[in-house]
């Protein structure tokens, strides 16, 4: 079962990251959404092995649901700022600056989440 779950968490991994290139607001949020989905599939499976205590499941899913809401924050201030952008974009990104600080939130609370599971 474990080998099944890491296969899927790679798939959606390499999924974000055929989307293009890790260096832009939109790839990063598309990677932290996939890591997010993969995260969750492994917490659930943990909690239905008897890995992790009910209170403990309870804990990743707030520091997971943490993260969501900050990966649509980041989503919803980086569409709106592409919005006000002039046609062509300028060549430095406006809008990164804005949302760089959300999606480093996102990614550390996963990643954080990921490494609790995986200790278990």
């Amino acid at each position: 079962m474990k080998r099944l779950i890491f296969a899927a968490a790679l798939a959606l991994g390499l999924l974000g990251c055929a989307s293009g290139p890790l260096t832009t607001p939109e790839a990063q949020i598309a990677a932290g959404a996939n890591a997010l989905a993969a995260t969750t599939v492994v917490a659930t499976t943990a909690l239905r092995n008897d890995k992790i205590t009910v209170a403990q499941a309870k804990s990743v899913r707030a520091v997971l649901d943490a993260a969501g809401t900050a990966l649509d924050g980041a989503n919803a201030t980086l569409i709106a700022c592409r919005a006000k952008q002039p046609v062509p974009p300028p060549a430095v990104d406006a809008c990164r600056p804005a949302v760089v600080d959300l999606i480093t939130l996102a990614l550390d609370g996963i990643a954080n989440a990921k490494r609790v599971l995986d200790a278990k």
